[in-house]
């Protein structure tokens, strides 16, 4: 989306209109986080807006949807019903600003504001490899413009190559339609 601000810290905008993997586990493939982007240009902004997040951790899914509302398995759960709730590997809380914390039984949280923007705080304590649009969350930012492909395809041993900002959020579009 536009802008767009990794976990290191790295801003830049990319005006993507399409679902794209957010963050992942990139080395044991337990969880991910799908961001899925519309075209906003036509309410006052340019770019895209992040519609929804689905939120993927070991075999269970729940999409984060606006309006704070939860989808599991096809069942909507409006969170205003209740301030706590908990699905399979998902524990969710709504702060005092109205912000949506899913926390994964890894530690990581995502925080959802409920209409257009998410923040993914990993665990400290997890030194598993991440990566996806957001960045590796390594603390050097100058390494995060990789493609997606770097970590699918056999090491070679040889630095992988930055990209340009569309040519890097490309790489990370699963869906392509």
């Amino acid at each position: 989306g536009s802008p767009h601000h990794d976990l290191d810290r790295n801003n830049f905008n990319f005006p993507g209109e399409c679902t794209y993997i957010l963050n992942m586990d990139c080395q044991l493939a337990r969880w991910s986080v799908y961001g899925n982007f519309e075209n906003c240009s036509g309410i006052g902004m340019q770019g895209s807006c992040l519609q929804s997040v689905t939120v993927v951790y070991d075999s269970s899914a729940i999409e984060l949807q606006r309006g704070w509302s939860i989808n599991h398995l096809g069942t909507k759960i409006d969170f205003f019903e209740t301030q706590q709730h908990e699905v399979r590997h998902f524990h969710f809380d709504l702060d005092e600003n109205l912000n949506l914390h899913v926390t994964m039984e890894n530690g990581a949280t995502i925080i959802w504001d409920g209409l257009y923007s998410v923040q993914i705080k990993l665990a400290e304590q997890d030194k598993t490899k991440y990566c996806g649009l957001c960045g590796d969350g390594d603390g050097d930012s100058s390494n995060d413009m990789v493609s997606s492909r770097t970590y699918w395809l056999p090491a070679t041993g040889d630095a992988p190559q930055q990209l340009g900002i569309f040519d890097f959020g490309e790489s990370w579009k699963i869906d392509p339609y």
